[in-house]
């Protein structure tokens, strides 16, 4: 089973603007690591290309792109339209700013880029947008190639090319739009490849996952004048943005830590190498936004020890085992889809003789196998003579 992310407060991981984003935007069911996520991403895409991380790699731009999993009804929605809202009061005399909510294409992203460039005269396209479910978007083409490809392309917030009679053409000069991508783990187990997700999209993103809403939470639906005052906020971090985030030699030697460290453990699974390998690029990052948060603009070890216990302790584990869903074999899948049509069933749960039914075999002793293999894992658990699927998912 995957995981919860299980941050009860997000407080310790989200420093100033951040933890004010929380208290005010996460007053409702939605899990804490949707909205301590969705701050990140709503903070990361406001201030855009006016801070950069100069490594010897490459720049870093803030934009940070997120994906929230879980069941239908967890809150991943609703966190991701709560930081829409906040950016669209933040840039709302900024014609240049693209915020988007769902259908998202190759070629409405090239429309919108035309249509800034003409009425903002703006150099690069900047914003965000936010996708109920990642897998209507992995599913479609670009016409040359996979929208997975694009993805992994556009993420690395560069200039983004095509091919036009055999040459290169730029079509969206700097290109850095965040994205905020919901997914339930089935949906995403059927539309998508290990090979796909692990050979550069999971990179790109921050990634949480919860496996139910929060509990007696006394919802508060945020005032205007309360996204006024974060929006207010986020422009004056965005306009006192310094053009380096200055990295002091201490958390140099930490980062070369840190790497030694992830490279020791790349060899654990060959789906998480990739993401060893860009461990500190993914830590570094995270600390940025904490000091772009919090005003100080140098990143500090207790900034890079914080995003090392967020990547490790909260977000970590739920990548390993969104990865070993994603790669099982089909036997598995198919086990793993039976489990999340029973938790489906909620609390009237399934017969006996409908389990039978549903795990589909012909080979009577093939079914006895995969239902004790469900009961030993954990994905279906057994009252009497009825079966309710993944336990902590049941209602």
């Amino acid at each position: 089973m995957i995981p919860s992310c299980a941050i009860n407060d997000p407080t310790p991981y989200a420093p100033g603007w951040l933890g004010r984003y929380c208290a005010v935007m996460g007053q409702d069911v939605a899990p804490w690591s949707f909205h301590l996520l969705a701050s990140m991403l709503t903070m990361s895409s406001v201030i855009g290309r006016r801070a950069a991380l100069v490594r010897p790699a490459g720049v870093l731009w803030p934009p940070t792109s997120i994906l929230l999993l879980g069941p239908s009804g967890t809150g991943k929605s609703l966190a991701l339209l709560k930081a829409v809202r906040v950016a669209q009061a933040a840039m709302a005399d900024v014609e240049a700013f693209y915020v988007g909510t769902g259908g998202f294409t190759v070629a409405g992203a090239r429309a919108e880029w035309q249509r800034r460039q003409r009425r903002a005269h703006a150099e690069v396209l900047e914003g965000l947008h936010v996708e109920d479910e990642i897998a209507t978007i992995v599913k479609e083409r670009t016409g040359t190639e996979t929208m997975t490809t694009w993805l992994i392309r556009c993420l690395a917030h560069t200039d983004l090319t095509e091919l036009l009679r055999g040459e290169g053409r730029i079509v969206i000069p700097g290109f850095t739009i965040a994205f905020g991508f919901g997914s339930t783990i089935a949906y995403l187990r059927r539309s998508i490849s290990i090979d796909e997700f692990t050979g550069g999209l999971m990179h790109r993103f921050v990634i949480a996952h919860e496996a139910t809403q929060r509990e007696n939470v006394d919802e508060q639906t945020p005032t205007d004048a309360q996204v006024a005052q974060l929006a207010a906020e986020l422009r004056r971090i965005r306009d006192d943005a310094p053009a380096t985030i200055h990295v002091s030699g201490d958390v140099e030697k930490r980062l070369l830590m840190l790497r030694t460290q992830a490279r020791r453990r790349s060899f654990d699974s060959i789906h998480l190498t990739g993401y060893w390998n860009r461990y500190g690029m993914l830590v570094l990052k995270i600390a940025s936004l904490y000091v772009m948060a919090d005003g100080s603009y140098d990143i500090t070890t207790e900034h890079v020890d914080t995003a090392v216990s967020l990547l490790d302790s909260k977000l970590y584990p739920v990548l390993e085992s969104c990865i070993d869903e994603i790669a099982a074999p089909r036997e598995k899948k198919r086990m793993l889809e039976v489990a999340d049509s029973l938790a489906a069933a909620g609390p009237e749960g399934w017969s006996m003789e409908m389990l039978y039914k549903k795990m589909d075999a012909t080979n009577p002793r093939a079914q006895v196998d995969a239902m004790q293999g469900m009961l030993a894992t954990g994905l279906l658990w057994q009252k009497g003579q009825r079966v309710y699927g993944r336990k902590e998912w049941a209602l």
